[in-house]
């Protein structure tokens, strides 16, 4: 793509020229004349500057939609062409969050490397709200996520699932009765809450609790904050917190209540944790690979698909099939 649209993308993802022209390694002054020659050339400014951070003119608009399908045009082109060589050479872009990079795919991503060691693969890490800006600047090939996308523009290809927990420090729980009917980290790992049910806790029961969540941009504070409106209560934050094991770690110290993955309980318990099931669809998480609605799925992504679900394979609690 030519650098002038380089330029013009990265002033309105940043908002600002001299972060553009820090990302970009240029300096400001070089950055402005680049895009004012533009502007003289088509008579129209690209970008408001009465605003802080800069935003688009209607011309603007125009270059921003086309030069993302541009760039979506030459990735398609380099995935094609790439398939020709049978996964001999080629890049795969991956992003996800700090909990599936940590602990869903990190088997795939081996496997994938030992099998195909001339591919390059490259794995960022973002928080889930801000993944699907990766994806629409053309910055990687597909995200990997449970959170929401906009169907028009996007595809999901399913591939694992986990489910959510309650996790109460044992001091907060004073009544018998709800110790009882909690589950403890070795219980969960027998799977004793699909094979042997106990009676489920309405989860307002700990509405007096302090609660640690996660931070606004991520997908698990959305389902924690509809969970407790299922459960016809208003959660006492106490810390919110940017990554799911801090949130966990925290609570294991007694300082609240969080939600939890199965999977990080599988990997980490506590014995000073105890565990409630919940009741509702917005505890399970279907984890998707996304793309570009019209993006070429190539055989460098199916490949890392199909790896990830084989991962799970037999785990019929998370496993998702084709």
């Amino acid at each position: 793509m030519k650098t002038e649209y380089e330029y013009i993308l990265e002033v309105f993802k940043t908002g600002s020229f001299s972060k553009a022209a820090q990302n970009l390694f240029i300096t400001q002054p070089a950055l402005s004349i680049a895009i004012k020659k533009i502007e003289k050339d088509i008579h129209m400014p690209l970008f408001d500057r009465s605003h802080k951070p800069l935003t688009l003119t209607p011309a603007g608009k125009i270059f921003i939609t086309n030069i993302l399908q541009m760039k979506e045009l030459e990735n398609n082109l380099t995935r094609s062409i790439q398939d020709l060589d049978n996964l001999e050479s080629g890049e795969l872009r991956l992003a996800g969050t700090q909990y599936l990079n940590s602990h869903v795919i990190p088997a795939a991503i081996d496997q994938y490397i030992a099998a195909h060691p001339k591919v390059s693969l490259s794995l960022l890490e973002e928080n889930s709200g801000k993944l699907n800006d990766l994806l629409k600047y053309g910055l990687v090939d597909m995200v990997l996520h449970c959170g929401e996308y906009d169907s028009s523009k996007y595809r999901g290809i399913p591939f694992f699932r986990d489910h959510l927990f309650l996790a109460v420090p044992r001091k907060y729980i004073s009544a018998p009765p709800l110790l009882e009917k909690s589950y403890c980290a070795e219980e969960l790992l027998k799977d004793d809450f699909l094979t042997n049910p106990k009676p489920k806790v309405p989860l307002e029961y700990f509405s007096n609790v302090p609660f640690l969540l996660l931070t606004n941009t991520n997908n698990l504070r959305v389902r924690a904050l509809a969970i407790c409106h299922e459960n016809q209560f208003t959660p006492n934050i106490r810390f919110q917190a940017e990554q799911l094991e801090t949130a966990y770690y925290l609570a294991a110290h007694g300082l609240g209540a969080t939600f939890i993955s199965d999977v990080m309980i599988r990997e980490h318990h506590f014995p000073n944790l105890v565990f409630y099931p919940i009741d509702s669809p917005v505890a399970v998480r279907i984890y998707h690979a996304v793309i570009h609605k019209h993006s070429y799925l190539s055989r460098h992504m199916e490949t890392f698909i199909d790896l990830a679900r084989k991962t799970w394979k037999g785990k019929s609690n998370y496993c998702i099939d084709d």
